[in-house]
């Protein structure tokens, strides 16, 4: 008989009909147990010739846990959100139930330049854990972004994405949103395989 370890807990499971999670530090679901070792006994191996059981298996690890699970939920985090790691990976970090939930990521994301208007082009970056993703994970988001001074007044543009409404200090909808995959990092072999194969292109060459 195969015997299953416990589940990590969830970092933060709402029950209510509605909630807001403020989080400017960290939510994180709970590791599984590890399953137990197989017994490499007589019993273990062979079973009981008396009743014709089977051989005994290794426990099964259990599954991480969630980072934040719920209905109806508005996360504002300016920190970061992970699910536990268990014998199933890394569970979501954040698990909506259903309902009409919102995710309010504030933080900087290390925008350059900055207080240049006229800037051909503008770069950012943040972690992907910061928006409750794992990294790697080769999960997609949805992004879209508006013009907005230091007062709050917006422009009427949005890259990426679009929207409609007036410039200044009014509603307004989103027309369209661009979608972002998280790629993951080649692996250290990936690399020393291709850096293997352009080395031996470039011998043929010679």
């Amino acid at each position: 008989m195969r015997q299953s370890s416990g589940d990590g807990g969830v970092g933060v499971k709402v029950t209510a009909a509605s909630a807001t999670i403020t989080n400017s530090n960290r939510i994180t679901g709970g590791s599984g147990g590890t399953g137990g070792a197989q017994l490499f006994d007589g019993y273990a191996i062979y079973g009981n010739p008396g009743t014709g059981g089977t051989y005994g298996q290794p426990g099964v690890d259990g599954k991480g846990g969630a980072g934040i699970t719920g209905s109806n939920l508005t996360i504002v985090n300016s920190g970061s959100i992970a699910g536990g790691i268990g014998g199933n990976g890394q569970a979501n970090a954040i698990a909506f139930n259903g309902g009409a939930n919102s995710l309010n990521f504030i933080s900087s994301v290390n925008l350059n330049p900055t207080g240049n208007a006229n800037s051909p082009t503008y770069t950012f970056s943040f972690n992907v854990s910061q928006i409750g993703l794992a990294p790697n994970s080769g999960a997609s988001f949805f992004m879209l972004g508006t013009y907005t001074s230091d007062s709050g007044y917006r422009s009427d543009e949005a890259i990426a994405g679009n929207d409609v409404g007036a410039q200044g200090w009014n509603p307004f909808l989103q027309t369209a949103f661009v979608s972002y995959t998280i790629v993951p990092e080649p692996s250290a072999a990936s690399l020393l395989l291709l850096g293997v194969g352009a080395l031996f292109t470039l011998r043929r060459r010679k």
